[in-house]
């Protein structure tokens, strides 16, 4: 072999590394996949936002002897080619990099580190300039004509030079809309439009021989139209939806200009905010900018402070809630004037009521007149105006008493110098309260964010009293009412409602020490009387000028027939009334008694407490209490001889009842409910005690804070025995249709239990389970029922042996009970009972080979685990799925995890594969079909056949990545489940069976790795999809049918 000379060798490697120092770059990927077309005018064009440096991008339009400076965000080597990508190079070097178009070609711009070719996978966004080719522009101007009284403009373009074009064009669109022209122009004035108020126009000025000369002017747009005067004058606009307003007012006399808003409202969500400038147009600085108070505009008030005295209204709204619309009200009223004045000075001093006349007056101060000679305190509530001539205190009013009154130092000259004094309200006046007269009658319904008081007093020396005779508030916690001892909150307090559940006011009986009292409430956002929540409240107020009578009571009497009972009383002395009252908390009329002697008060229900008392019927303070009193309730026998006794009931609002049951001989009793519902334990109550009253232990207790199903509920006591009661309050019963009747059954406890043993039997492809049920024994009963509380059914009729109860969800508890058939209170019950989802997933990190034949209108479940640290793979070999009929893959172990595929593959499962990607290493398959064919009934076949394992598809397996398509097949948008989600921009190519790429598109994965593809520019069939980073790959397969 002939070696070559050390010099020669030193001679080629030297030639070699000057031919890399001058590398022509090629890059042989194009991004994006379209060709750019450069603005002409001046104007930048962006290639793309995301450019790699092993890329090239295309540009088109190219204009012989046109100037192209090409730009790479990060810096780096530029090579442009001519006419392709590999075509002759144009011009290299460090971007930026100008080159100059030799012919009509494309151009193809190669990103490179250096000029050695080296790469790098980087965003960066890139650019191209067109310059002017070795032509002279047209030279133009424009100036906005604004029709104010039209609300339209119109663009006057001035042609003053046509560069080196024979003639020139015009070429214009309104809003981004078609273009509109005018061509064959030469120098002069030409007016395009009209256009409407806040129209964008975009120009062009055309140059007839190269379009690289032509110049564009856009957003071109009106200016605010002025209104010239000092005014001051008042306007009004009810602005419509998409409205645009431009207004501009201009003071004409030196001095600044002043607007005052005096009522108007925007939206207070700030969609439609007002903004005011100082100056003539929008650019002009911001004086105001916003929606005043919660869109409320009154009060409003800028002033101009540039040396034209101008000021500019701009206003925009959306598509929604405008005046025009109903929306909003009341229209914008606003003041536009010259502050050519100097407002005046005063203050406020106190508010005097007068209660005799039922009215009040407010003190004004007037410190400084202003520029003023004369001015009026004004007032809203629709008196006349005090005048005011000078310095000096001026009594505004006098104004009814109760109404809020706003006042107003005005100046009749220039309302802009006006000041507004403030609103004000006269202090509280007491509501007489006559000892001679009738009690005084009040009512009063409150509402939300609701504030009142009463201050009364007596017209004598006689102390005051309350009674309440109706009425409830809510808890305290929400709502607040105070009774005090004398004029105001600082008096002591006599009654304060601090319940912390609703009250009922009825019978509420307030006593003063002395001639007046003061009463106070205040209210939430929610839960009143004006909503319907609670009732109104009806009290009555008197002078405790009265002698009380005298009254004893006697033994309860008992009538147990009608569970009821009544009281004696003894009427000794009428005190200083001509007839008494004897009253009761029970609901039932007063007894009406004129002369002392012997009475009865009742019948009352058995075994509820009634407070009785004697009242004077002439003024409800002089009242006595006698005390509470109860009648015990009578027992209902219950006969351990006779058949189970049946009872229904159907509560009503604000219901009391009780029943008490005894057993015939010493047998314990029970209850059982089988139907019934009750409210929410806060409002509705139901107890069951273990003895004859509600001293004795509970055995049931109402406690759920949601509405109880009672069906189902026993209860046994201890003894022979039982007291059950219930409450409900003023809405939702089952009078009113909100809960439905009880039903319930009560008997002797003499039996003996059945029994029975309980397991359960897994259904792993329906993912349920059942319970199997063996009756070993019947207990003292001919047979059992079997009940559960999972379908809450009841089976009847059954003997010794097995019985299914089921199917039942994976995971679902359930409790089986096996009861007497002759008495339901001897039963076995199960423990809880449940079958977890674990028990039916497959290890399969060996490879496990299934087939499956499915069935009509069936869901089969396959759940799989690698067992492992390493993912599960599922690899479909054959069989066909008919339309309509689908699979489903879950990456995890139930259907709350990911849904990475649903499909029927194209009714072909065959080469499709999906690798696990989550902590469990686990897959869950569905098979789903309707009920219109399947491999069991013959239409589909093969039989589905598949294989699980770990590790044994080629998608990239050491690395645990797995893909998601869905849908696939697909009609063009598909979503992509990147493996890795988040870390870098993934570049996605698309390959047709041949291995060309068709598609490329990168992007940076939304959070949880979603990527989505349009893929709509593809024929039908099978591709190839590359997902890749600087550090990953993976491929999978997508089919495409339209």
């Amino acid at each position: 072999m002939q070696h070559m000379p050390k010099h020669m060798l030193a001679t080629i490697a030297l030639i070699l590394l000057s031919a890399q120092l001058n590398a022509q770059c090629l890059n042989t990927s194009q991004y994006p996949a379209n060709a750019i077309t450069p603005l002409t005018g001046g104007q930048t064009t962006t290639i793309h936002t995301c450019c790699w440096q092993t890329e090239f991008a295309v540009v088109t339009g190219i204009i012989p002897s046109a100037s192209y400076t090409f730009t790479y965000g990060g810096g780096g080597w530029v090579t442009v080619r001519e006419g392709a990508y590999d075509g002759p190079v144009l011009g290299q070097g460090d971007s930026p990099l100008t080159v100059e178009a030799t012919t009509a070609q494309d151009l193809f711009a190669h990103w490179n580190t250096d000029s050695l070719c080296n790469t790098a996978q980087v965003c960066h966004a890139s650019t191209v300039l067109m310059s002017n080719p070795g032509c002279d522009p047209p030279v133009a101007s424009t100036s906005i004509i604004n029709d104010c009284g039209a609300q339209q403009f119109s663009v006057e373009v001035e042609v003053q030079s046509l560069g080196d074009a024979p003639s020139v064009g015009l070429n214009w669109t309104v809003n981004n809309g078609a273009p509109s022209n005018l061509g064959g122009l030469q120098t002069g004035t030409y007016s395009i439009g009209p256009f409407p108020f806040g129209a964008i126009v975009d120009l062009v000025v055309m140059h007839a021989g190269n379009p690289g000369c032509n110049v564009a002017m856009n957003d071109l747009t009106n200016g605010g139209c002025a209104i010239v005067g000092c005014g001051p004058e008042t306007y009004t606009y009810c602005y419509p939806n998409n409205a645009y307003l431009i207004q501009t007012f201009q003071g004409d006399q030196g001095y600044p200009l002043r607007i005052t808003f005096n009522s108007g409202m925007v939206t207070n969500t700030g969609n439609d905010p007002l903004t005011i400038h100082d100056g003539f147009t929008p650019q002009d600085p911001v004086l105001f900018s916003g929606i005043g108070n919660n869109g409320d505009l009154t009060g409003v008030t800028v002033t101009s402070t540039n040396p034209d005295h101008a000021l500019t209204i701009r206003f925009t709204s959306n598509s929604s809630f405008s005046c025009t619309d109903g929306g909003l009200t009341p229209e914008w009223n606003y003041t536009v004037g010259c502050l050519d004045c100097e407002p005046a000075s005063a203050t406020v001093g106190e508010v005097e009521t007068d209660c005799g006349a039922q009215g009040f007056s407010v003190l004004v101060n007037v410190t400084d007149m202003g520029s003023a000679e004369a001015l009026q305190i004004t007032n809203d509530a629709g008196l006349p105006p005090t005048d005011v001539n000078g310095t000096g205190v001026y009594t505004a009013g006098p104004f009814p008493i109760g109404t809020p009154v706003a006042l107003v130092l005005e100046n009749g000259e220039n309302t802009l110098c006006s000041v507004s004094l403030g609103s004000f309200i006269n202090t509280m006046c007491a509501t007489i309260v006559d000892c001679e007269e009738p009690p005084l009658e009040q009512t009063y319904c409150y509402g939300e964010y609701d504030t009142e008081e009463w201050l009364y007093q007596s017209s004598g020396p006689a102390p005051l009293g309350i009674v309440f005779s109706a009425g409830t508030i809510e808890n305290a916690a929400y709502d607040h009412l105070t009774i005090h001892d004398g004029t105001d909150q600082a008096a002591p307090i006599l009654y304060d409602h601090v319940l912390g559940g609703t009250e009922q006011l009825a019978g509420l009986t307030v006593m003063g020490t002395g001639t007046s009292l003061f009463m106070r409430m205040t209210s939430d956002l929610s839960v009143s009387c004006a909503s319907g929540s609670m009732t109104s409240w009806v009290w009555t107020v008197d002078c405790l000028d009265c002698e009380t009578a005298t009254a004893t009571a006697g033994d309860v009497a008992i009538d147990c027939d009608a569970q009821s009972f009544t009281v004696p009383v003894n009427l000794m002395d009428m005190g200083s009334a001509d007839t008494v009252l004897i009253t009761n908390d029970a609901g039932l009329p007063p007894v009406e008694v004129t002369a002392a002697g012997s009475y009865v008060a009742g019948p009352f229900l058995a075994g509820v407490p009634v407070a009785l008392g004697v009242m004077n019927a002439e003024n409800v303070l002089c009242a006595a209490p006698l005390g509470t009193f109860l009648g015990t309730v009578c027992a209902t026998p219950v006969d351990c001889e006779a058949p189970l006794q049946e009872h229904t009931y159907c509560y009503g609002e604000y219901d009391t009842e009780q029943w008490l049951y005894q057993s015939s001989g010493a047998s314990p009793l029970g209850i059982v409910f089988s139907a019934g519902t009750i409210e929410n334990a806060a409002y509705d109550h139901l107890t069951i005690y273990d003895g004859p009253d509600q001293a004795a232990p509970v055995l049931y207790d109402h406690v759920l804070n949601s509405t109880e199903q009672l069906a189902g509920l026993t209860v046994a006591g201890t003894g022979n025995v039982l007291y059950m009661r219930m409450t409900s309050d003023y809405s939702v019963s089952c009078s009113s249709g909100a809960m439905t009747p009880w039903v319930w059954t009560v008997g002797c406890i003499s039996c003996t239990d059945p029994q029975a043993t309980f397991g359960t039997v897994a259904d792993c492809p329906h993912n349920r389970y059942n319970v199997d049920v063996n009756v070993t024994g019947l207990g003292s009963g001919d047979d059992v029922l079997i009940t559960d509380s999972w379908s809450g059914d009841t089976l009847s009729g059954i003997g010794l042996g097995n019985t299914v109860i089921g199917p039942i969800p994976m995971g679902v508890g359930v409790q089986v009970s096996v009861i007497n058939g002759s008495n339901p209170f001897c039963s076995t019950v199960s423990e809880q009972l449940a079958l977890p989802a674990a028990a039916c997933v497959i290890t399969a990190c060996d490879l496990l080979q299934v087939e499956h034949c499915y069935a009509d209108a069936d869901t089969v479940w396959f759940i799989y685990t690698s067992g492992e640290s390493v993912p599960v793979t599922i690899f479909f070999n054959s069989g066909q799925l008919l339309p309509g009929d689908q699979i489903r893959v879950f990456n995890g172990l139930t259907i709350d995890a990911q849904l990475v595929y649903a499909g029927n593959f194209g009714g072909d499962i065959s080469g499709y594969s999906l690798t696990s990607n989550n902590p469990d290493n686990a897959l869950l398959v569905q098979v789903v079909s309707d009920g219109t064919g399947s491999c069991a009934t013959g239409e589909a076949s093969p039989a589905l056949h598949w294989s699980v394992g770990c590790g044994f598809t080629g998608l990239d397996l050491a690395g645990g990545t797995a893909v998601g398509l869905f849908p696939n097949p697909s009609t063009g948008m598909v979503q992509v489940m990147v493996p890795w989600p988040g870390i870098e921009v993934v570049r996605a190519e698309v390959f047709d069976p041949a291995g060309r790429k068709v598609q490329e598109t990168r992007s940076l994965p939304h959070a949880g790795g979603a990527m989505l593809l349009d893929l709509g520019g593809l024929a039908d069939g099978r591709y190839a999809l590359r997902l890749s980073t600087t550090t990953r790959s993976v491929v999978t397969a997508v089919e495409l049918r339209h």
